[in-house]
């Protein structure tokens, strides 16, 4: 009877003295946690009450996605269309280069249809490289010979550093007897060195707002080396896709000049520019691919 009351009165003594002990409300729990033990690690007790696996190191798992240096999101980037084109080189007339910094009649370096083809190209694949490079040696040529030695000397190596896409837009120029004499076979002929230089290249043929009865020609040699003719003969079928007389483009030097001359205004103005480059973009099917 004794040793009873004895445990009795032990076992009660205990109950009170771990009521004594409990946290009372508006006390910090963390006061309460022994030493070398920090809440929510190893299986501990999370802030909001939960349970957190212990593989997390004591590190709080961050599910938002890292910022990138140019400000995209990862997932963002993840689901990005990323074209197969990683370098580009565009050869052509003076719609493509009459301005010296961009096509001719276009209002600015940004309006033009290489600019635009480059902005979309970018979208795709910002570590992009595209350059473009005159071409009137080989359209204003009157003789094979006269053409290869553009082909050897300036566009093959270009070719040769590397490239996978390959826009050419000539033909416009061609536009008397003698240099139309060739023009077929030489036209075969730029295409077969550029075929020979980088075989998997992918080849697009720019043509339509001069001197239409070339195309036939264009067509021709792109059907016997896989290439793809982009007709924009749509430019040369309404004045609106043309630039006027007065309208004014940026310089070179930033300066702003004044088109005074019939043949500069007939090239295409930044609508016709936008519309080339839609064309383009359209024949390149990267959305679609998307």
């Amino acid at each position: 009877m004794r040793r009873n009351l004895l445990m009795f009165v032990i076992v009660m003594s205990g109950l009170l003295f771990c009521a004594g002990c409990a946290p009372q409300q508006g006390e910090n729990m963390s006061d309460w946690i022994p030493d070398g033990i920090t809440p929510g690690v190893s299986g501990g007790i999370t802030g909001e009450g939960s349970i957190q696996d212990s593989s997390s190191n004591g590190k709080e798992q961050d599910e938002t996605p890292s910022i990138t240096p140019d400000g995209i999101k990862e997932s963002e980037e993840e689901q990005r269309v990323i074209s197969p084109v990683q370098k580009v080189l565009v050869v052509g007339n003076s719609i493509t280069l009459g301005f010296g910094t961009h096509g001719m009649a276009s209002s600015a370096v940004n309006t033009d249809y290489y600019y635009r083809v480059n902005q979309y190209l970018l979208e795709k694949n910002r570590s992009l490289e595209m350059k473009r490079i005159p071409g009137y040696a080989w359209e204003g040529g009157v003789s094979t010979e006269g053409r290869n030695r553009f082909l050897e000397e300036t566009l093959k190596p270009e070719l040769e550093e590397g490239c996978d896409l390959f826009i050419i837009q000539l033909g416009d120029n061609v536009n008397t007897p003698e240099k139309q004499e060739t023009f077929a076979n030489d036209a075969k002929e730029l295409l077969r060195i550029v075929r020979e230089t980088v075989p998997e290249i992918r080849i697009l043929w720019v043509f339509g707002r001069y001197n239409l009865t070339n195309a036939e020609a264009i067509k021709s040699a792109c059907a016997e080396y896989d290439a793809e003719y982009v007709d924009i003969s749509i430019v040369s079928s309404d004045k609106k896709y043309q630039a006027e007389l007065n309208s004014k483009y940026e310089k070179e030097d930033g300066t702003i000049g004044v088109i005074q001359d019939y043949g500069v205004a007939s090239h295409p103005n930044d609508y016709g520019m936008q519309v080339i480059s839609e064309l383009i973009i359209d024949q390149l099917g990267y959305d679609e691919e998307g």
